[in-house]
C-alpha cells in the first residue's frame, strides 16, 4: 500500500530508438499500456510518471517548449510518449538526455563519448540526481497534478560538452557531422529540443546543464585517475 508509485519503466529500444520502429508492439505496451495500467490502478495515491521531452524539436523559437505546448512527436517512440501523458493521472516528469557522473551504458553522456560522429544541436539535459530532488519538492509541496518540464537550465550544445570534457583534459573530439549524413545513418528521427523551466521553477531551481556536465566530466577524471 505505497502513498507513491514512481513509474521508470519504459521501451527504448536496443541498441536505441530505432529498434521502436520494429518493435511497435513492445514500445506500445512499455510506453502506453503499462501507464494507462498503473494510473488506473493508483486512484487514491500519487504517481510519478517518466516522460520524455522528445516529443518536440527545436527551441520554440527561443522560448523552449512550456508544458502547454501541443506535442509533435517525429518517431514512433516519442508517439507513444506523448499518448501516455493524456492517460496518465499523476505528476507526469519529462527529462531529456538523462545523465549522471558513472560509467553507464545507459547514460546520455557515456554513450556519445563512444560516438566517433555527433551532430551538434542544442538540447536540454537532466541530470538524473537533480530530478530525484525536484521529484521530492513537488511530492512535498503537494504540488497540483499534470505535466512538468523536468530539465536543467539553459541549452547545451554537443561540441560544448566535448569542450567541457577536454577542459578537464579527457581527450574527446568525435567528427561532426551534418543533419543531412546523419540522417542516413539512422532510422528514426531524432529529437533535438529544448524545454521550458518556468513551471518547476517554481517548486525546485534546477542547476545549469554546464555546470552539470562540468561536474560530470570532474568526476570522470577523478574515476580514471
Amino acid at each position: 500500500e505505497p502513498d507513491v508509485v514512481i513509474n521508470c519503466a519504459g521501451f527504448t529500444g536496443r541498441p536505441n530508438i530505432d529498434q521502436c520502429e520494429i518493435e511497435r508492439a513492445e514500445t506500445l505496451r512499455a510506453n502506453l499500456i503499462l501507464p494507462a495500467m498503473l494510473s488506473h490502478e493508483c486512484q487514491g495515491r500519487a504517481l510519478v510518471h517518466i516522460s520524455s521531452g522528445c516529443i518536440y524539436s527545436g527551441d520554440n523559437n527561443g522560448r523552449g517548449w512550456s508544458e502547454r505546448d501541443r506535442p509533435l512527436p517525429l518517431s514512433f517512440y516519442s508517439h507513444t510518449k506523448a499518448l501516455a501523458e493524456e492517460v496518465v493521472n499523476g505528476y507526469i516528469l519529462r527529462i531529456r538526455m538523462p545523465f549522471v557522473d558513472a560509467m553507464n551504458p545507459r547514460d546520455f553522456i557515456y554513450k556519445i563519448l563512444n560516438y566517433p560522429k555527433l551532430i551538434n544541436h542544442p538540447n536540454s539535459l537532466t541530470y538524473l540526481p537533480d530530478l530525484v530532488d525536484a521529484t521530492k519538492a513537488l511530492l512535498e509541496a503537494k504540488a497540483p497534478y499534470g505535466i512538468y518540464n523536468v530539465v536543467n537550465e539553459g541549452a547545451v550544445w554537443h561540441r560544448e560538452i566535448c569542450e567541457i570534457f577536454n577542459g578537464f583534459g579527457i581527450a574527446w573530439n568525435p567528427e561532426f557531422i551534418d543533419d543531412f549524413e546523419f540522417e542516413g545513418l539512422v532510422r528514426a528521427p531524432r529529437s533535438n529540443c529544448v524545454l521550458n523551466t518556468d513551471k518547476i521553477s517554481k517548486y525546485f531551481k534546477l542547476e545549469s546543464g554546464r555546470k552539470r556536465v562540468a561536474w560530470a566530466a570532474h568526476n570522470y577524471l577523478k574515476r580514471a585517475a
